[in-house]
């Protein structure tokens, strides 16, 4: 191939296959002249080709710096994620439903000394799926303040979110849907809200009626319009919460909307095993908590409280109906159903704690009033509370508000927990059976010494007071034993050793499975004879002089 009379242009469009063919052709040549005129001839299109190359090749080596460096500082760019702009997003009020296992958390709110909490998982999925940028500036509220291992099935939650809606369709939907309330931003909760009017920010008191209308959730109609074309809220987030942690619903609610004030009540439950507790002096008991009453005996107090006066609407301990095919069996669960207005620091793990007191015979149903009575006791009675693990916070309810389930969200939420559910469910089934094979069990006993001992205590117990029947039982006791010894002595055959099942050594002796390890015998002080906690006027006085002594430290 002849390259005479082609420009650079037209070698350009030559491929590599021509490229080589056209050098080599040219080197032919060259040689065929034997070098004589290469160096008089002018430029020619081998020199030029050669310069061309030269270049080309130069320009493609700096060429492949400048790509690198550019492909540098993309990577480089990548890393560095783009600032998240909220003003650049709707934003819309929501009231979030969860459900939560708390056995392994510490508790619901916040804290500065661990992360593990209920709230700390929940702000990490809220950040993580960019629904807030700051929790302090999010308007969040929660209905219950649930405490170290304490779980829930109904806690609700209030904070304002991203939205995939523009700002003008979601004022627009607020204003036709919400009644037009006096604005005022929802007030942060740290536990669960009284009952009576709270003050309001900049003064005065908000009425029980204004504080219904402005927290009422919508209607199911109103409910299902929100959800056209908005994010998805509880499949993000459970998306990146943990199994333990579910959201169930979400709601639209006003921007007034506060998930601790505008409570209309809430329900716990406390479950517990049957055992030898008298189910019926405990019902006794739970009727006489149930209205207005000053619960400062029967909480924790907390020296921020104005008032301790709160109204429980129904109080009742019964069988669940799943667990318990003989009620009457020691090891049958039951649990405790106590709906208020609101509720205390504490104030459902001391009554119940109380409430166990009164099932064993310990205390009467009567002492309920004397704690209640205020002026007879002016401080709680020294007693531990119940444990906070068989707590569960049930329900949290507003007014004529309706919340939206989804069949394969709560589909996924079943699936999830049902393992673990089977798992403890085959545990306990397991444990249940070895326990109650003991009772068959043949255990030794000489005479009827322990059939003595059991009637003299049941007679001692149903004449007398608990002291008198203790001395009583121990006396019956002392007195078998030394019949049993004078009979081996004298060879009396009604006291030989015979065998007889365990189950009937404990209902002579009146003890359950439960609560056949022997103790340490210690005589039981009532409730009204103990001494008495801190005063509701000494702590708030400590706390007040706390407060001072870190503002003269600060200052």
């Amino acid at each position: 191939m002849s390259t005479s009379g082609h420009s650079r242009a037209a070698l350009e469009k030559l491929s590599k296959d021509d490229l080589v063919d056209l050098l080599l052709k040219q080197g032919y040549r060259s040689l065929g002249k034997q070098g004589v005129e290469t160096d008089q001839q002018p430029r020619g299109e081998s020199s030029l080709l050669s310069s061309d190359c030269a270049q080309n090749g130069s320009s493609t080596a700096g060429a492949d710096d400048g790509s690198k460096d550019s492909h540098a500082k993309k990577k480089q760019k990548k890393r560095e994620p783009r600032p998240f702009d909220m003003s650049n997003y709707g934003q819309r009020h929501i009231a979030l439903r969860l459900a939560y296992d708390g056995g392994q958390y510490c508790g619901m709110a916040c804290q500065q000394a661990t992360s593990n909490t209920i709230e700390g998982r929940l702000f990490e999925a809220l950040l993580k799926t960019r629904l807030i940028v700051d929790p302090d500036k999010c308007s969040f509220s929660r209905g219950g303040r649930t405490d170290k291992g304490v779980s829930a099935l109904g806690q609700v939650v209030g904070l304002r979110v991203r939205s995939r809606l523009s700002q003008a369709v979601i004022d627009a939907f607020s204003a036709s849907t919400f009644p037009k309330s006096e604005s005022r931003s929802p007030a942060r909760s740290d536990s669960g809200g009284p009952d009576r009017d709270e003050p309001a920010q900049g003064g005065g008191y908000l009425s029980h009626e204004q504080r219904r209308q402005a927290v009422s959730l919508p209607g199911l109609a109103a409910s299902m319009a929100a959800r056209e074309g908005e994010f998805d809220y509880v499949r993000m987030l459970n998306a990146s919460l943990p199994a333990e942690i579910r959201v169930l619903s979400w709601s639209p609610v006003p921007e007034t909307f506060s998930a601790r004030f505008g409570a209309t009540h809430r329900t716990y439950k406390y479950f517990f095993l049957r055992n030898r507790l008298d189910v019926s002096r405990m019902r006794r008991a739970c009727e006489l908590l149930i209205g207005w009453h000053d619960f400062r005996n029967f909480c924790k107090i907390d020296p921020e409280v104005k008032s301790f006066t709160r109204r429980l609407y129904s109080f009742s301990v019964e069988p669940v109906p799943a667990f318990c095919a003989e009620p009457d069996s020691p090891t049958a669960l039951w649990h405790f159903t106590v709906r208020g207005s609101a509720f205390l620091y504490n104030q459902v793990r001391c009554m119940v704690a109380v409430l166990f007191l009164i099932g064993e015979g310990k205390e009467s149903p009567e002492v309920i009033s004397d704690l209640l009575d205020i002026e007879r006791t002016p401080a709680r009675p020294i007693y531990d509370i119940a444990p906070g693990e068989p707590l569960v916070l049930f329900d949290i309810g507003y007014n004529d508000g309706e919340w939206v389930y989804d069949h394969n969200l709560l589909a996924a939420t079943a699936k999830l927990w049902t393992p673990v559910a089977e798992s403890y469910m085959l545990h306990c089934g397991r444990t249940h059976t070895m326990l109650d094979s003991l009772t068959a069990l043949p255990v030794a006993v000489v005479g009827d010494k322990e059939g003595c001992r059991a009637t003299a205590t049941a007679s001692a117990t149903a004449t007398a007071t608990a002291t008198t029947a203790a001395t009583a039982a121990t006396a019956a006791a002392t007195a078998a034993d030394a019949a049993v010894s004078t009979a081996a002595t004298s060879g009396d055959t009604s006291t030989a050793l015979r065998f007889v099942p365990w189950s009937d050594l404990l209902q002579r002796t009146g003890q359950s499975i439960l609560t056949s390890s022997p103790k340490r015998s210690e005589r039981y002080v009532p409730l009204m004879e103990r001494q008495a906690t801190i005063s509701v006027d000494q702590k708030k006085e400590n706390y007040l002089l706390r407060l001072k002594r870190k503002q003269m430290a600060s200052e």
